[in-house]
């Protein structure tokens, strides 16, 4: 009595509660035609080979009482929290792949005649599984572009890795193609390029000196970025610090030698003091 699951489609929910979930058909197996009510599930999840979600996951579609019968259409709901979110991400080499481990109880539906009507009754109820190709736990890959739109849709992004929303900037023209060089940069890092993270941050602080320093002179430029935080020894500082976060991202951008390993947390590194130094230059609208 093992179960058929396909899945079809797969979308996402959240924020406050992220969640993925994998919509899907079930029916039986070939040669078992059969209709068979789904009593309860128990899935366990595992994403990229380390991450376990385990609960009753499974819900049915369009399934009142007395219709719970399949073939027919279901979920699994996957909840993932920013931890768990991280350590896909910090493990993810391209598409995410997802294992599904399942204890399925379910019964067969019987037809009988009680007074004169036909009506449907369960029998006795076994444990099953889910499979795909005749095999069990069911494998699942979701394609890196895929999932970059899902963690997307969840808005986790922006808010795990940068913590500071690049909205915050929108409304000031002179910064707008520094924040569209940083929105690149967080796709670069979605896609695992580490090095052109790194580029298109140090990108970003001089799209800014050019746009508010209004000049060709460089040095003149980031004096009169930094200015912005109201000049004297705050503006020298802050113009060593972005001198020191730009230089480090220029490691990103030649080759070395020896080679210069760059890394995701030296991404993301990149990516928070861009983004703090920009909330510092930039500030908040109301």
């Amino acid at each position: 009595m093992s179960l058929k699951l396909q899945i079809e489609n797969v979308r996402a929910s959240g924020p406050p509660s992220r969640a993925i979930e994998l919509e899907c058909s079930v029916q039986g197996l070939a040669g078992n035609s059969r209709p068979i009510a789904i009593i309860t599930a128990w899935i366990n999840v595992t994403l990229q080979g380390r991450i376990q979600v385990e609960g009753p996951y499974f819900k049915q579609f369009h399934a009142p009482a007395g219709k719970a019968i399949f073939p027919g259409r279901g979920a699994l709901y996957i909840p993932l929290n920013s931890s768990a979110l991280d350590e896909i991400e910090r493990h993810r080499q391209g598409d995410l792949e997802i294992r599904i481990d399942s204890r399925v109880l379910a019964a067969p539906v019987r037809e009988v005649s009680l007074g004169g009507d036909t009506v449907q009754i369960l029998e006795a109820a076994a444990e099953t599984t889910f499979m795909h190709d005749g095999v069990s736990p069911v494998s699942f890959i979701i394609a890196q572009s895929k999932w970059i739109n899902l963690l997307s849709q969840m808005r986790w992004s922006d808010l795990e890795i940068f913590e500071i929303p690049m909205e915050a900037f929108s409304s000031d023209e002179n910064l707008k193609r520094a924040m569209d060089l940083l929105r690149e940069a967080q796709k670069r890092f979605s896609r695992g390029d580490w090095p052109g993270v790194l580029q298109n941050c140090r990108q970003s602080f001089e799209a800014a000196a050019a746009n508010v320093g209004q000049t060709s002179d460089k040095p003149t430029a980031f004096q009169r970025l930094v200015g912005r935080v109201g000049g004297g020894k705050k503006s020298d500082k802050l113009n060593d610090l972005l001198k020191a976060v730009s230089e480090f991202c220029h490691l990103g951008r030649h080759e070395d030698f020896p080679a210069v390993c760059i890394t995701r947390e030296d991404a993301r590194a990149a990516l928070r003091c861009a983004l703090s130094i920009f909330a510092l230059l930039g500030g908040r609208p109301d």
